[in-house]
């Protein structure tokens, strides 16, 4: 009995903390840091719906603004990894950037297919509600320079006067379609909703307003060191891309499809550490070959030493032969006349 007090005083003192929306929205959007994003971390993204979209575009609170949007300049599936990364020439005209660098190079080299796949692209930042989703927080989407101009050019009414579509009070909601995926995305149908506030309650306006105040477009960005980007290039830095593209309708503005990017002084390194291996390869062959053929002379010789070897002890066979049967012929001679000698005294004394 007293086991299962214990047990039931410890499920009585614990209390289950919940997690507010926001906390699952912050947590969804989260990225693991294993790729190079350009926008900062933790801040709520939009993506399109598959079909019908509805949203309604925030006021900016950037410094100046001449639009709803913010200009982006994107370069896009660059390095090993295929990343995407803002252009430093965002930052001013005197910063440098390697990937603008790299694609005045390739153009010069008259390499256009590759010059033109590393250029920026523009993109018009924004935030917005998703008039589809559970709440009413404000997102941030790097929409393609197509939709942002087709919303643009919807922003006027017959008589030529100017719709603020991005009044907190008196905007217009955008309706849209999203058709395809990736590399064959498209936002088709443009046009404005009906005229309202960005929501009825006024302390939520008050709580949406306040947030795109404290998080204006340009402080969610994020620019990687000039040094980074011509790492990268080189291959010398890689980043891997576990997840999924943020952007997955990078390049739907865009009439040709993704071209394989090479750079051509690496190519041409490649190409000469090549041929200098199979030159190598070629070298150590003939060098096997010579020392092959000097070991067949080596053998050859070592054959005509053996040949030379058997004549000399052939020689030397005969000789002693010759010696030996010389010997026998003059002992034979010997033993005749000595014979012929005894028979002339046996005679003699008869």
């Amino acid at each position: 009995m007293a086991k299962k007090t214990k047990k039931r005083d410890k499920k009585k003192g614990f209390k289950y903390q919940s997690r507010s929306k926001q906390d699952y929205d912050r947590s969804s959007s989260e990225s693991s840091g294993q790729f190079d994003a350009y926008i900062r971390d933790g801040i709520p993204k939009f993506k399109p719906h598959d079909g019908s979209n509805r949203i309604r575009v925030l006021p900016p609170t950037f410094d100046d603004p001449s639009d709803f949007a913010l200009t982006l300049q994107v370069h896009y599936s660059i390095g090993a990894d295929e990343q995407t990364y803002l252009c430093r020439k965002m930052l001013g005209e005197d910063e440098e950037c390697a990937i603008c660098e790299e694609q005045k190079r390739l153009s010069k080299e008259g390499e256009a297919d590759d010059a033109s796949s590393f250029k920026a692209k523009k993109r018009k930042a924004t935030w917005l509600i998703d008039r589809k989703a559970d709440s009413a927080d404000p997102l941030f989407w790097a929409m393609p320079f197509g939709t942002w101009k087709d919303t643009v050019l919807v922003c006027k009414d017959e008589d030529g006067e100017v719709i603020e579509l991005d009044h907190p009070e008196d905007g217009h909601d955008i309706l849209f379609n999203k058709e395809g995926a990736q590399l064959k995305t498209k936002y088709t149908g443009v046009r404005l909703g009906k005229q309202r506030p960005i929501v009825s309650d006024e302390d939520e306006v008050e709580k949406i307003l306040s947030f795109i105040q404290e998080n204006p477009l340009n402080e969610a960005l994020v620019f990687f060191d000039n040094e980074y980007l011509q790492g990268i290039l080189e291959g010398q830095t890689t980043s891997s891309d576990d997840d999924e593209d943020e952007d997955e309708d990078e390049d739907e503005d865009e009439d040709e499809k993704k071209k394989p990017r090479r750079r051509k002084s690496s190519s041409k390194k490649s190409k000469k550490s090549k041929d200098e291996d199979e030159d190598e390869d070629e070298d150590e062959d003939e060098d096997e070959d010579e020392d092959d053929e000097d070991e067949d002379e080596d053998e050859d010789e070592d054959e005509d030493e053996d040949e030379d070897e058997d004549e000399d002890e052939d020689e030397e066979d005969e000789k002693k032969k010759e010696s030996s049967a010389s010997r026998l012929k003059k002992a034979a001679n010997r033993a005749k006349k000595k014979s012929k000698g005894e028979k002339k005294k046996s005679k003699r004394r008869g």
